[in-house]
């Protein structure tokens, strides 16, 4: 079973660093959501000719490699690939499945020989590390060929991709060098350097060599320096100097190390000497630009005019020019007028900038230098300058210009601003509600805007159904968040956030009805026999609305109020309405419909957590609760008969499922998820065992819709980025979890225990058979396995039942009991968590099992304690005589006078025992006592026979 992403549409671009485009091979590419979007446009028909998704969170799985679209997901995936060494020539590239990590330390690359070296083995390692970091910036490669993408937050990275039609959506390499984020990353003229500037809080700028003649590593370091200013852009002049501009910052960096070049050698020869960090770090050395007037001004833009002259905008409109010959080298004020809203600008055959999302143009000849110096003053602060609107990046594509602006939209335009392609819309920003008829969707917005659009092409092509005009007489503000359609009688409902329920017929308001107090969560439409029509609405006021229409105008029928919780669904199936509320209740009602509709209660399913999402499917109610768990309730019974927890594939951590559905292909069923806990979809067999995931948002997902053939379905994020996929069946091959969480479970410490304190003494070795038949010849009465009990080895002082020799803690400890109530449930056991080791026998007993530690009631009315160094002697001689027993084979037979004293001994001891026994179990009734002492003394005796014929026969055995 697999997923692919077929067709994806919008984008989340904020900034120019996150968009980018190679004129040679007609690409574009751009942020959306989790990860970029390389859109390949046909300029003859001026349409997207194909998509290509690159996140860095999927890989390609071993067992579909040859399928190239075909990707098996993991959240850090990129972690796990084998190292694969190999060059990336200038004329062929070498496909890769693998990837190669690369850091900097001097001019060294610390080349990962091992994968796991950068798998965190800590098992307390951060979640950040599986989550889905953002993407600062990218950058195309001038050829087409390679795709650079920054990161930003935990561990960033800068990931460079293959762009070649055979290659996977893998990345080739990782670079791990910058600590907190990366600004901009950029490739060379050339292609074969690249260069990644951090953040402030990182502020190096490095140099990367990507395509060495005489290594056999992908990526060599060449050198770094300190850039701590806050820039806006970077830009290369050949192949060997890089300009930064930002804020009062625009400074010259020489990236040749070769002293053999001349324009390099002219420029930074009288650059002021800086130290390196380390010794053996290479210097990317720096030259700064004299701003002179312009030293609070902040850079937003810049252009080459020629080979030598750079042109750069100001966030006051103004253009500044400096010559990379002159001596010092210093801005010259020009005699240019633009637009204040002006952000960005490009000099072709005439220079090119914005007014708000309009492109204007001004001839190079009447670029001049500007005779009246002075500048308009900028504000107290340059970070405070207001955000401009319209056009955020401007970027020459062809006979085209490409276009990001305020709104995430990307599109063409031509020189004169008309539009000729939309690559990206923003038309799912305020998505409110999503619905499919076949491959066709519908999106309403918040404003009432109900838009149909084509699943089938890459090219956002949207017919507006219907929009909202709001009556003039109506000064109340409309937020719609919901709607319902009935294809056949083209009616169009809505519903608002202020309870209000619109009909439309043929994109005319017929009537509006107050329905609910606040917010209508959902509408479902239904039809009852051959001319009767019902709507159902569920609000947050708790209410359930019935709307029915058989030949009259759309009337309120009914009014439901059973929940007493806010209601977020309703479905309609098999003539039965189900609803479901936050009072963690389900209600089913029964819908009649001959002559007349009548609405009854059939049940309400109480569930021990809220429901979030639901779904019918053959007679089974699939139930998603905020206690991560789905519910399978059987439609007939209305009973649980499955509950599943579902699980990532990162850390074994359980999932909330917020939206799912079940495909289902000839007798298979599937349920397919999302997730808002690690934002992944992911497919499960109703067994619980995860099949598949795949990372493609970055941000939750709010609307997941199945088409009408149950293998098509649609995400939508809450960035406003929507995916479109595809699901093949396929052999069933359930994931494989992450080891190492399962290995770190056991080194928990709940668990390190292992058993032991639990377990019985261990045996002595080669133990004589007629030990069990010792015990299991005593009658199995309440008094045997007292007594058994109160004689056998202590496991509370030695979990293994051995102890050591020469020990003394035995003697020298002492136990302190504090007093208790002479009653009769106060007989308990004094230390509770030496208890919970002992054995505890349930069935009715006239003597309690007691530890020699406690006290009787006897000896609490004298006011003293039980001697304790009696009963840590019979620990002690316990211990030593299963010693004695371990190592009676390996001694020399004993002489007949040792076995007479040895048995002896034993027979004063068992008396002891009994008689201490006795006093011990002192009871008021004299009758009863006197008969357990008989029953105690008869089984002692018989116990200290069978003992001593143990002896004999031992003995016997050793001595023969």
């Amino acid at each position: 079973m697999d997923t692919k992403i077929q067709h994806i549409f919008g984008c989340s671009s904020k900034k120019t660093s996150q968009f980018a485009v190679c004129q040679s091979k007609n690409l574009i590419g751009y942020v959306t959501s989790g990860g970029v979007v390389v859109s390949e446009v046909d300029l003859k028909e001026n349409a997207v000719k194909s998509q290509r998704f690159f996140c860095a969170n999927n890989k390609k799985s071993k067992s579909s490699r040859q399928t190239l679209e075909s990707n098996d997901s993991n959240a850090n995936a990129y972690l796990n690939l084998a190292i694969n060494s190999g060059l990336l020539d200038d004329d062929t590239h070498v496909e890769s499945d693998s990837l190669e990590y690369y850091t900097r330390d001097g001019l060294s690359i610390s080349h990962a020989s091992d994968s796991a070296s950068f798998t965190p083995t800590n098992t307390n390692v951060s979640k950040l590390t599986h989550k889905v970091r953002v993407i600062s910036c990218i950058d195309i490669s001038s050829d087409g060929k390679l795709l650079a993408v920054g990161e930003e937050g935990y561990q960033p990275r800068v990931l460079v991709y293959s762009l070649e039609p055979n290659s996977t959506n893998s990345p080739l390499f990782c670079i791990s060098d910058h600590r907190f984020g990366i600004n901009l990353v950029k490739f060379s003229p050339k292609n074969d350097k690249l260069c990644s500037l951090g953040i402030s809080n990182d502020g190096f700028l490095n140099c990367w060599k990507l395509r060495p003649t005489s290594s056999s590593n992908k990526v060599l370091f060449l050198g770094s320096n300190k850039c701590l200013s806050t820039i806006n852009g970077l830009i290369w002049k050949g192949n060997d100097i890089v300009v930064t501009f930002g804020l009062r910052h625009i400074r010259l960096w020489n990236c040749s190390f070769n002293d053999s070049i001349e324009l390099c050698k002219e420029i930074f020869e009288k650059a002021p000497p800086t130290s390196p960090t380390k010794p053996h770090v290479q210097l990317i050395k720096g030259k700064n630009v004299i701003l002179k007037d312009f030293i609070n001004s902040n850079f937003l833009s810049c252009s080459w005019f020629n080979e030598d002259e750079l042109l750069v905008l100001t966030d006051r409109s103004e253009i500044a020019c400096f010559n990379l010959y002159d001596d010092p080298i210093q801005l010259q004020k020009l005699d240019v007028h633009l637009a204040e809203t002006t952000n960005q600008i490009y000099l072709g055959d005439s220079l090119y900038y914005n007014s708000g999302e309009l492109i204007k143009s001004m001839e190079l000849e009447s670029i001049k230098i500007a005779e009246d110096l002075t500048i308009q003053p900028t504000p107290y602060s340059p970070r405070k300058t207001q955000v401009r609107d319209g056009l955020i990046s401007l970027l020459k594509f062809g006979d085209f210009f490409a276009c990001l602006n305020d709104k995430d939209e990307i599109y063409l335009i031509h020189k004169d601003g008309t539009l000729a392609c939309v690559i990206a819309d923003a038309m799912f920003k305020c998505s409110v509600d999503f619905k499919s008829i076949g491959k066709k969707g519908l999106n309403l917005s918040s404003s009432g805007e109900l838009v149909q659009f084509d699943f089938d092409s890459h090219n956002f092509k949207s017919i507006t159904l219907l929009r909202f005009q709001q009556p003039g007489t109506d000064s109340l503000e409309h937020e719609f968040s919901c709607f319902e359609y009935s294809c056949k009688n083209r009616e169009i409902f809505f519903g608002d956030k202020f309870g209000l329920v619109y009909f439309f017929n043929d994109g005319n308001l017929v009537k509006s009805i107050k329905a609910h107090e606040s917010s209508v969560n959902q509408m479902v439409y239904a039809k009852l026999g051959a001319d009767a029509h019902l709507l159902v609405t569920v609000g947050r006021d708790r209410m359930i609305q019935l709307f029915f229409k058989q030949g009259s105008p759309w009337e309120l029928f009914q009014t439901l109020s059973i929940h007493r919780g806010n209601l977020s669904q309703a479905i309609i199936h098999n003539e039965r309405l189900y609803v479901c509320s936050h009072d963690r209740t389900i209600s089913v009602h029964e819908l009649k419909f001959k002559d007349q509709l009548s609405v009854n209660l059939l049940k309400v399913i109480s569930l021990k957590s809220t429901p979030l999402y639901m779904e019918i499917v053959d007679n089974e109610l699939y139930v998603s609760t905020n206690d991560r768990s789905v519910m399978i309730f059987n439609l007939h019974s209305f009973e649980v008969f499955k509950t599943l927890k579902l699980h990532s594939a990162l850390n074994n951590d359980s999932l909330l499922i917020e939206k799912f559905f079940v495909a289902q292909q000839d007798d298979t069923k599937l349920l397919v998820t999302c997730s808002s806990t690690d934002k992944s979809i992911s497919i499960f067999t109703l067994s619980g065992d995860l099949l598949n995931s795949h990372w493609a948002h970055g941000d939750a997902v709010v609307s997941m819709t199945r088409l009408q053939d149950s293998l098509h379905f649609c995400t939508i994020s809450g960035n406003g980025c929507c995916f479109f996929w595809s699901l093949s069946f396929g052999p069933l091959k359930v994931a494989v979890k992450n080891e190492k969480m399962d290995s770190s479970l056991l080194e928990s410490p709940t668990t390190k225990v292992a058993r032991r304190i639990v377990n019985s003494p261990r045996s002595p070795p080669k133990s004589p058979q007629p030990k069990t038949l010792v015990s299991m010849a005593g009658s199995p009465s309440v008094k045997t396995d007292n007594t058994l009990h109160r004689l056998s080895p202590t496991k509370r002082l030695y979990p293994n039942g051995r102890v050591p020799l020469g020990s003394s803690s035995i003697l020298n400890s002492q136990t302190v009991v504090k007093n208790i109530s002479p009653t009769k449930s106060s007989n308990v056991f004094a230390d509770k968590g030496r208890d919970k080791e002992q054995h505890i026998n349930t069935s009715p007993q006239k003597t309690r099992p007691k530890s020699l530690i406690l006290t009787t009631p006897k000896n609490r009315t004298r006011g003293r304690l039980v001697k304790p160094s009696i009963s840590e002697a019979a620990e002690k001689l316990i211990s030593q005589l299963k010693e004695f027993q371990a190592e009676f084979e390996t001694v020399e037979p004993l002489t007949q006078s040792t076995i007479t004293a040895l048995r002896l001994e034993l027979e004063r001891t068992l008396s002891f025992v009994n008689d201490d026994g006795d006093t011990e179990h002192t009871s008021n009734d004299d009758t009863s006592e006197r008969d357990v002492q008989a029953d105690n003394s008869s089984l002692l005796e018989s116990f200290s026979n069978q003992l001593v014929a143990l002896v004999e026969k031992k003995l016997q055995i050793n001595g023969a």
